[in-house]
């Protein structure tokens, strides 16, 4: 497959659990090589200046659940389960708004999936709770699985 059609962003921040993204990102990245090409942000409006040419899009972000940290929950966009994951954001664009408006500007890939990531704790300066990143490469293995690039 060509690389440049298959485009991973890791959605995050440096707040704990909530690097998660950019922890499966860099993950997926040393796995996939040149196979895949891997983005982070910090917001998702920012995968709208990067989905030129993208065929199949994946995101993987930390979400707030019950569930233990650590977990991995797959989504195909649009779902209407997406909005009420927990994907909230702090910034003016939530990724379900993100992906909703690239569908209205005729830009979203005809694949996408999204990859939530239950997290623990999401405190500025923390780093991954151990449950969380001992999830990681077990997390990228599956994405990279579902790529096709194991």
């Amino acid at each position: 497959m060509n690389s440049a059609s298959v485009l991973l962003v890791g959605i995050g921040s440096a707040h704990g659990d909530d690097r998660v993204g950019w922890s499966v990102a860099a993950a997926v990245a040393q796995r996939a090589g040149d196979q895949v090409r891997v983005r982070t942000a910090a917001a998702p409006a920012d995968l709208l200046d990067w989905l030129a040419g993208v065929d199949r899009l994946h995101l993987c972000d930390a979400w707030l659940t019950s569930e233990p940290g650590g977990q991995l929950t797959q989504w195909s966009f649009p779902d209407p389960a997406i909005e009420s994951a927990g994907f909230g954001s702090t910034h003016s664009l939530s990724l379900p708004a993100a992906l909703r408006l690239a569908a209205e500007l005729g830009t979203l890939p005809r694949e996408v999936i999204l990859w939530g990531v239950s997290i623990e704790r999401a405190e500025p300066g923390a780093p991954l709770s151990p449950r969380v990143a001992a999830a990681v490469p077990r997390i990228a293995e599956r994405i990279c699985e579902v790529l096709e690039y194991a």
